[in-house]
């Protein structure tokens, strides 16, 4: 009995290795194809051709092509992995259509695409409660298979398991971009739903053994600059102990 527990032990093991590989495997294979890259643990600004300004979160990775609409200069971003916040150039004076057509931009994961009016706005690539988001102005958001919604401030497009079907629901974008500002803040989050988020800002990757662990909640302010803190306050805040501590990998239980 005992040699197998050890063996279920060493199986159970491989599996998280061969996870935390892959995943470092696709990562790097994102980086490899991306004009801009963000380190994980940090964020990066980027000024883009057409002028607009781009926030990559933690291991977040884009390209930009170039192109042509109706005489107007503009570019499509397509955002590989992770997070980024779009503040758009200013259109100038003009509105409505004239001020759409001023500024080109698209920015595009495997997912949907989104197209802004004169606005601030985030869009995901990554698994998550959201897709897009909009801080300021209007942003269109067209999912792969066409179906399309208009957001405003303070609204968000999520995506149906299957892809296809948008809908659209009230965020608190500064709590959710946050990490714009080197915090991530939660309300009554679960303590595998923190966790995660701070996976996103480390190199490698945790693992949580405790199968009640998101049972717990967690309300409170992290700092992204010393992870290491801040995941010890939440492993403690859901009576978590760390099994493992490795440069690529920690274990939780």
């Amino acid at each position: 009995a005992r040699r197998a527990r050890r063996r279920r032990r060493g199986a159970r093991a491989a599996a998280v290795c061969f996870a935390l590989l892959a995943g470092l495997w696709l990562l790097d294979g994102h980086h490899l194809t991306a004009d801009y890259r963000s380190p994980v643990g940090r964020v990066t600004t980027v000024t883009l051709p057409d002028g607009t300004i781009a926030r990559l979160d933690s291991g977040a990775a884009m390209s930009w092509h170039a192109e042509t609409t109706s005489g107007a200069n503009g570019g499509r971003a397509v955002l590989h992995a992770g997070t980024a916040v779009f503040e758009t150039a200013k259109a100038g004076a003009g509105s409505g259509a004239a001020s759409a057509g001023a500024h080109a931009l698209v920015v595009q994961t495997s997912r949907i695409r989104a197209r802004p009016i004169g606005t601030v706005f985030a869009v995901s690539a990554d698994p998550g409660p959201w897709v897009a988001a909009v801080e300021e102005g209007t942003v269109q958001v067209v999912a792969a298979g066409g179906r399309s919604v208009t957001l405003g401030a303070g609204g968000a497009a999520t995506l149906s398991a299957g892809g296809g079907a948008l809908s659209v629901k009230a965020v608190d974008v500064s709590r959710a971009l946050a990490w714009r500002s080197g915090y991530l803040e939660f309300d009554n989050a679960s303590i595998t739903e923190v966790i995660a988020e701070l996976d996103r800002y480390l190199p490698g990757g945790i693992v949580v053994l405790d199968g009640t662990a998101g049972d717990r909640r967690f309300d409170g302010v992290l700092r992204l600059d010393n992870i290491g803190d801040a995941l010890a306050l939440v492993a403690k805040a859901g009576k978590l102990e760390t099994l493992v501590s490795l440069p690529y990998l920690t274990v939780l239980k």
